[in-house]
């Protein structure tokens, strides 16, 4: 019921942002792009690697989204999710699956504006949290690091929230990385991992400029459902690399 629930919601505010005909489009699309994933699919994430010590001199007043009425919460569990909702907090209505991922261990980073959500990211430190919320099967010894994946953006608020200097790197995704660093940082973790998709070049500056590096490629074909993936950890296409796995996940 609360998924049905969820995608209602953000039906109704798609089509009541961008008019019926472009949600139509949007379903029509996907419908297609569903059948073709079916038969093949081929993507590239790169593996990022984070010194968190990097981020030890950094000022929180630097990275909060210039937002109105702007709160930031940590959610660890479904009962906090639940004491929330009662204040009238959206989170549990948003979709994606927020209640499992919480069950499973990951823990909510959200911004939110007023009420509303507005952004949320998950910190993940163990391999069950993670695998909740990426599903890219990326090496990371959860015995000292930690994986901060997953970072959304409600689809209402995209591209309305801008900082006049572009520099500053203010914005959602930035804060509630920050965030995360700094929950990691305190209790006395310092290497983060995290996965971005090839194409995906914005999130790419926002990590570099915050110090993160590439480690590695992580390459995933998918037919007729099966899954084949291979982490290629000196992200060179001219040597020599692993062999596929099917299903699997790489050892640590």
């Amino acid at each position: 019921m609360g998924s049905f629930a969820s995608l209602y919601y953000r039906s109704r505010q798609d089509i009541s942002n961008n008019g019926f005909l472009y949600y139509l489009f949007r379903i029509l699309r996907v419908i297609v792009f569903d059948i073709i994933h079916f038969f093949f699919v081929y993507r590239t994430w790169y593996v990022y690697e984070h010194d968190l010590h990097k981020m030890l001199n950094k000022r929180e007043e630097y990275f909060i989204p210039p937002v109105p009425n702007l709160t930031h919460k940590v959610i660890k569990n479904v009962d906090e999710a639940r004491v929330i909702a009662r204040q009238g907090y959206d989170l549990l209505d948003r979709g994606d699956k927020v209640a499992d991922k919480l069950l499973h261990g990951a823990i909510a980073f959200c911004v939110f504006y007023g009420t509303k959500l507005m952004h949320i990211g998950w910190l993940c430190m163990t391999e069950e949290a993670r695998n909740s919320v990426e599903l890219v099967p990326y090496r990371i010894d959860f015995s000292r690091m930690a994986s901060i994946e997953g970072s959304k953006t409600m689809p209402e608020f995209r591209s309305k929230i801008t900082s006049k200097n572009p520099k500053s790197y203010k914005g959602l995704m930035a804060y509630t990385y920050f965030k995360r660093a700094q929950y990691l940082i305190k209790r006395d973790i310092f290497i983060a991992r995290f996965v971005v998709l090839e194409e995906n070049t914005p999130s790419q500056k926002i990590m570099e400029r915050f110090g993160a590096r590439k480690i590695s490629s992580m390459r995933m074909i998918k037919i007729l459902g099966l899954k084949f993936w291979r982490e290629n950890p000196d992200l060179k296409p001219d040597v020599s690399r692993p062999s596929f796995m099917i299903n699997s996940k790489p050892t640590k």
